[in-house]
């Protein structure tokens, strides 16, 4: 028989949470080098100070939203940690799909 391996859930959370600041913050650099590449080119105005307004919104909301919640895993059921795991893809996919919008 199998033996089983010991995890830590709060320990696999605090990964999943770090890497998550990592994204969050690919976002708010993207952000800034977008924002600084248009003052480049155009000079400030009000549309480029509202970009800049929202480039810094969304990650924080983001922040909020991820971080709102004390225990994200609340179950060591197996197929529950392997949904909540890769279901992380989606959050990390979406944040590069920011990166990739703000910095263009």
């Amino acid at each position: 028989m199998a033996k089983r391996i010991p995890w830590h859930k709060h320990h696999v959370m605090e990964r999943y949470g770090l890497l998550n600041i990592i994204v969050l913050g690919e976002i708010l650099l993207s952000a800034g080098l977008g924002i600084q590449e248009m003052n480049r080119e155009h000079h400030w105005d009000l549309s480029l100070g509202a970009i800049a307004l929202c480039a810094t919104i969304i990650p924080f909301s983001l922040w909020w939203l991820y971080f709102n919640e004390e225990d994200h895993l609340t179950s060591d059921k197996t197929s529950r940690v392997f949904s909540w795991s890769y279901g992380h893809f989606f959050i990390y996919a979406s944040g590069a799909a920011l990166v990739q919008g703000l910095g263009r």
